[in-house]
């Protein structure tokens, strides 16, 4: 992204407050394409056993649930025929089942939580709090505290060259070079509308829709 700006990565005297804009337009940008739609290698069907009907967004040893597509009684996507929709209501706790009946456990479709990133490097001395960010100089990547854990932060290849043109434009025009970012912000469009489409029509990822006939 750097070198997309006329900019050396290895260059020293890049200030860190400089750093820190260009880690952040990654973060931000990652999550405009991540939420672009619903991206199959960005989605994942789980099951997950309800509380008083009630799908929480953090659950201990459970992927943490993103933006949620449905609820199911049976796997969608290997059971579609037989899987049954359940009517949910998104609360700040969670997904919340309104069927009167629901099973000890459902399946939950979900977009994962959109990676973020940081120059910030790991500090073995420091106390770190769970949501909080690393970098870590050995491995190369970017990693969160969750649950006492580190829990790396994945980059998605198919958000790559969006990120790489949209992310530079946000610093060209942070630096008043506002044409340029223009033609690169559109470019990156670009490039995920391409991706788009290689992705739910040139590999048959259509939506679905299984009816039942009784």
């Amino acid at each position: 992204m750097l070198r997309r700006v006329g900019l050396d990565p290895a260059d020293a005297g890049f200030s860190a407050v400089r750093q820190e804009f260009v880690a952040d337009a990654i973060s931000m940008r990652c999550k405009e394409g991540w939420e672009w739609d619903f991206w199959p290698e960005l989605s994942v069907v789980e099951e997950r056993t309800p509380v008083s009907g009630l799908v929480a967004y953090e659950q201990s040893g459970q992927t943490q649930l993103g933006e949620v597509m449905g609820i199911w009684t049976a796997n969608p996507e290997t059971s579609p025929m037989t899987a049954r929709s359940y009517a949910v209501v998104m609360t700040a706790s969670g997904a919340q089942i309104m069927d009167t009946a629901v099973g000890a456990t459902v399946f939950v479709k979900f977009r994962r939580r959109p990676s973020r990133f940081t120059r910030v490097a790991f500090d073995g001395a420091a106390s770190y709090a769970d949501g909080d960010l690393m970098y870590y100089a050995t491995t190369g990547e970017c990693y969160q505290a969750q649950s006492s854990e580190w829990v790396m932060m994945p980059f998605p290849d198919l958000l790559e060259q969006f990120v790489v043109w949209t992310a530079a434009a946000d610093y060209l025009r942070d630096t008043s070079q506002h044409e340029k970012a223009d033609e690169h912000e559109g470019r990156g469009y670009e490039l995920l509308e391409k991706q788009h489409q290689k992705t739910f029509a040139q590999q048959g990822m259509f939506r679905g829709a299984a009816v039942r006939v009784e």
